[in-house]
């Protein structure tokens, strides 16, 4: 997810289809978009696409006024974007020992030079062979 939240001021007689008709907001984007209500209030508008070819999704998200501030939703980023707009996600499990997989995790490691792999071992330490412990204090070591 991207660390900053974007805020723009878009006059309210503009559509915001036609504002952001070319442009990309990703899904994981934070972007904000503030239209006056009145001389005292203003509403924020949450914006992004899905995908690039789908049509910009525009969701209600706040309200600014003098008397009360700053009112926004208590749900977080993914809370909010609930629905994918009918995505299919491509996934895959595999199912490896914990040796094989401890192996890979420290392979990737060594050849990911922006370490985007990450494999999560959770297993009872009483049960692995001091061969697996050593493996699994070598991959603690390169991680930290």
């Amino acid at each position: 997810m991207s660390k900053a939240t974007w805020l723009l001021f878009v006059d309210t007689k503009l559509l915001l289809e036609e504002v952001f008709l070319d442009i990309n907001i990703p899904f994981d984007c934070e972007f904000l978009v503030v239209q006056e209500e009145g001389d005292n209030a203003a509403l924020l508008t949450e914006v992004y696409r899905v995908k690039s070819a789908l049509p910009l999704q525009t969701r209600f998200f706040g309200t600014w006024t003098s008397r009360d501030g700053l009112t926004w939703p208590n749900l977080s980023l993914y809370q909010r974007r609930d629905s994918l707009q009918g995505i299919a996600l491509k996934t895959a499990f595999l199912r490896v020992s914990i040796y094989s997989r401890l192996i890979l995790y420290s392979r990737m490691i060594h050849y990911s030079t922006h370490n985007y792999f990450h494999v999560s071992v959770v297993h009872d330490r009483s049960k692995l062979t001091q061969k697996k412990l050593f493996v699994l204090n070598s991959i603690a070591s390169l991680t930290s």
